[in-house]
C-alpha cells in the first residue's frame, strides 16, 4: 500500500513538472518578461497550495481547504489581469466573471464547512501525509485546469 501511495505521489509531481515544461517556452502565450504568464500562474497556484498544506497537516485541519482554493483562484486571476501584456475588454470581462464565479463557489463551500464544523471528505485522509499532500496538489491541478482557458484566452 505504501508503494502505491509513493507512486501516486511521484506521478502527481511528474505531471505538475510536465505542465511547467510544456508551457515554459511557448511563444504564443502571454509573457511576463521572458517567462510565460501561464507558468508563473501555475507556480503561484502550487506554491500557495504547498504553503497552506504545512499548517493544515501539522494541525490535522481541513477547515481552510476550500478557502485557500478560492483565495488561490482570486489571486491568480488578479495577477494575470495585472501582468498581462494586453488588457482588452474581453480579458477584463473574462477575469471579472472568473472572480465572481470563484467568490460564489468559495463562499458556498467555506460556509458549508463552517456550519457543519468539519468536512467529512477529510476525516481519514488528513492524518496521512502523502494522501493529504496529494489532495492539496489535486486542488492545485483543478484550479489550474479550471482557470487555464481564461489564462490562455
Amino acid at each position: 500500500m505504501k508503494k502505491i501511495k509513493s507512486n501516486y505521489f511521484f506521478s502527481n509531481l511528474n505531471f505538475i513538472y510536465s505542465i511547467f515544461f510544456d508551457f515554459s517556452n511557448q511563444s504564443e502565450y502571454r509573457k511576463v518578461g521572458s517567462v510565460s504568464l501561464f507558468v508563473i500562474c501555475a507556480l503561484i497556484v502550487f506554491i500557495i497550495q504547498w504553503v497552506a498544506f504545512i499548517p493544515a497537516f501539522l494541525f490535522r485541519s481541513d477547515y481552510f481547504f476550500d478557502f485557500i482554493g478560492t483565495l488561490t483562484f482570486l489571486l491568480v486571476i488578479i495577477f494575470a489581469l495585472f501582468f498581462a501584456n494586453s488588457q482588452d475588454l474581453i480579458s477584463i470581462l473574462l477575469g471579472i466573471l472568473i472572480i465572481i464565479w470563484a467568490f460564489r463557489l468559495g463562499t458556498f463551500l467555506f460556509l458549508r464547512v463552517k456550519t457543519k464544523g468539519y468536512d467529512s471528505r477529510f476525516s481519514v485522509i488528513k492524518t496521512d501525509f502523502l494522501i493529504f499532500f496529494t489532495v492539496w496538489n489535486l486542488q492545485g491541478l483543478w484550479i489550474l485546469f479550471t482557470i487555464s482557458s481564461g489564462l490562455i484566452a
